[in-house]
């Protein structure tokens, strides 16, 4: 073979060698597309709803305190804001929630159970600093995992396992499971007695496991909250009708 004959194939595999190199490989990955963001910025949204305090902050109760959170319960990249109170010798919890518009420019009250509900139906505790999220990945749906505590006197507890979640403005909550401590003898444990959705009774074990076995196929994060005090001024005309402190 002539020696340029030879100098070209040569220098031709080595480009062929090169361009290989530089191709992905077909078996890779595509690069993740990330998630649009809300169509208005949530800092805007945040300074909206601060600006429509006057819808959600209707309460008037000044003895007991009341907090609220800003969030985006459902991902619909429009967010919510909720309140919520946990009052009385029961600890009862007390909670509403209002959702931005399309545009973002006003509030439409969360179609939900009662207010003010309580026993089974009540709201579970929702001001805590976090909260577990399991979302399914076929419908996109967020449930968000809430333990409810109440009480019937000084030895009597109610736990209640449940879950809420947020779709096209309206809030659900589905029982997951119970758990009843009464203490009978400070020199004995309490008597636990645990239960799942139908009733049936279960291991306290198996109830602290029901949110994983219930949600086992959904994707699971962290729902950060951060609540704030609402706070309240004293009406003129109610100055003299208060108690002493």
């Amino acid at each position: 073979m002539p020696k340029r004959m030879l100098a070209f194939f040569l220098s031709l595999l080595a480009a062929l060698s090169l361009a290989a190199c530089a191709a992905p490989a077909s078996d890779a990955p595509a690069a993740a597309t990330p998630e649009p963001g809300p169509a208005v910025p949530y800092e805007r949204q945040r300074q909206t709803l601060e600006s429509l305090r006057s819808v959600w902050d209707g309460t008037d109760s000044y003895y007991a305190d009341w907090f609220y959170v800003f969030t985006d319960l459902d991902g619909n990249g429009r967010m919510e804001v909720v309140t919520a109170s946990l009052q009385g010798s029961g600890l009862f919890t007390y909670a509403a929630a209002w959702e931005l518009s399309e545009d973002c420019a006003s509030l439409t009250p969360c179609e939900t159970f009662p207010e003010y509900a309580e026993g089974p139906d009540a709201w579970p505790d929702l001001i805590q600093d976090s909260l577990p999220c399991y979302t399914d990945p076929d419908t996109g749906l967020r449930f968000y995992v809430c333990e409810d505590i109440t009480r019937d006197g000084a030895a009597h507890y109610y736990m209640g396992l449940c879950s809420i979640c947020l779709s096209d403005g309206k809030i659900e909550r589905s029982t997951l499971g119970a758990k009843e401590i009464l203490y009978t003898d400070p020199e004995l444990p309490p008597a636990v007695v645990c239960t799942d959705a139908q009733g049936a009774e279960i291991s306290e074990e198996e109830y602290e496991n029901l949110s994983a076995q219930i949600f086992a196929r959904c994707q699971r994060s962290e729902l950060a909250l951060e609540w704030t005090r609402v706070e309240f001024s004293w009406p003129d005309e109610d100055a003299e009708a208060l108690p002493a402190a």
